[in-house]
């Protein structure tokens, strides 16, 4: 395969005039911390390659791709892409004469492909240190938690605990930083350490559902877990970091260590254990909202029976559950929380 590569000093859509033609999607993901695939389902045969035209959105930045003689429904663009960057791509499938040079481009083309790609560890360390800034900026307080919780809704409990009762992980939402590597790329269940401040208890509402599940810290948080720092986010006043927990060893434990910050357990400004075994703690900062992503099924019915402190309350329900099923984004206006470079692209954009 050869391939060529071509800067571009003006992107524009090829195709914007050619309604004689009719476009077909294309997807774009990551296969590595900054490696990406376009993908092609809709290839069929009948071409002698492709041409790609990739535009980086800010700073704008544009780039010609050629491939020659790649007749596969995917393929791996052939050079690093900027992390937490929007970018534009459109590809075309050509074809050439026998015996000549000539190439064209036919009546196959995609439409346009908007994505932004994956912060990488370096723009994760880059949150976690602005968060560590925020949380120096205010009085450290900290409370003694002995449960994490879950809110759902009662159709969504009464299901489990009807059946099996075990609550089953899935993928990861959209909620907090759009460039998130987790979003839809690892599966597990949240919880929240989340306390009023001024009863230092959990909340008595929840957007999430009226029915509140329970679960003792030490299940979730112990010597075989490893906690990783993954998101610092907010969506109108109270800040949010997010702490992901994988089992050691696992496969998304692995993903992790390659694109999150491993936090110590027992010493950090977020979370930390307190004591060992069924006499664990938590000990939680009460100066911003601290969320966990559990990498595991709950066996909530198993837990029981164990005799484990495992329980369920109900709490007011406030909002619509249902609209927080895809996560809501960050809000991209914050100067706390931002990425430096979606806070110089925000400046950029109110000139």
């Amino acid at each position: 395969m050869a391939v060529s590569l071509h800067p571009l000093k003006n992107y524009q859509d090829f195709c914007v005039d050619a309604t004689n033609k009719i476009p077909y999607h294309i997807d774009v993901v990551s296969t590595s911390p900054q490696g990406y695939m376009l993908t092609d389902y809709h290839y069929s045969g009948g071409t002698d390659g492709l041409i790609v035209l990739l535009h980086q959105v800010y700073p704008p930045e544009s780039f010609l791709v050629m491939f020659r003689y790649q007749p596969y429904p995917t393929y791996n663009l052939p050079f690093v892409l900027k992390p937490a960057t929007e970018y534009k791509l459109q590809l075309f499938r050509v074809y050439t004469r026998r015996g000549k040079e000539d190439i064209g481009i036919g009546n196959s083309h995609s439409t346009v492909a908007t994505f932004t790609t994956y912060m990488t560890q370096a723009e994760v360390r880059e949150l976690y240190m602005k968060a560590l800034a925020y949380l120096s900026d205010h009085r450290p307080r900290f409370t003694i938690i002995t449960h994490f919780y879950r809110n759902k809704s009662d159709e969504y409990f009464t299901n489990i605990m009807t059946s099996n009762g075990v609550m089953y992980k899935y993928d990861k939402n959209w909620g907090g930083e759009q460039a998130s590597s987790l979003n839809k790329q690892i599966k597990g269940l949240f919880f929240s350490a989340n306390v009023d401040p001024v009863t230092m208890t959990p909340p008595d509402i929840s957007y999430f559902g009226p029915v509140r599940l329970h679960i003792p810290t030490y299940l979730l948080l112990h010597d075989d877990i490893n906690m990783y720092f993954s998101d610092f986010y907010c969506h109108t006043v109270k800040h949010k970091a997010q702490l992901v927990l994988t089992v050691k060893g696992s496969q998304t434990d692995f993903y992790c260590q390659q694109r999150l910050v491993l936090v110590d357990k027992r010493n950090n400004p977020f979370l930390m254990r307190a004591g060992y075994g069924p006499f664990e703690a938590v000990r939680v900062t009460v100066n911003i909202t601290v969320e966990l992503f559990y990498t595991e099924d709950v066996p909530i019915i198993a837990w029981r029976n164990m005799n484990h402190n495992v329980y369920f309350t109900r709490t007011k329900q406030k909002g619509k559950a249902l609209a927080m099923v895809n996560g809501v984004p960050k809000n991209k206006d914050c100067r706390i929380c931002n990425l430096d470079c979606f806070l110089d692209r925000l400046a950029h954009d109110l000139v």
